[in-house]
């Protein structure tokens, strides 16, 4: 399992980075 420093996804499909917010993908 990898995690990468990805900007997170909305709804919408508009990619968003946070201030300091990691999201975790999970590839399976």
């Amino acid at each position: 399992m990898s995690r990468f420093r990805t900007p997170c996804t909305t709804l919408n499909g508009v990619a968003y980075d946070q201030l300091s917010t990691e999201c975790s993908v999970q590839d399976g």
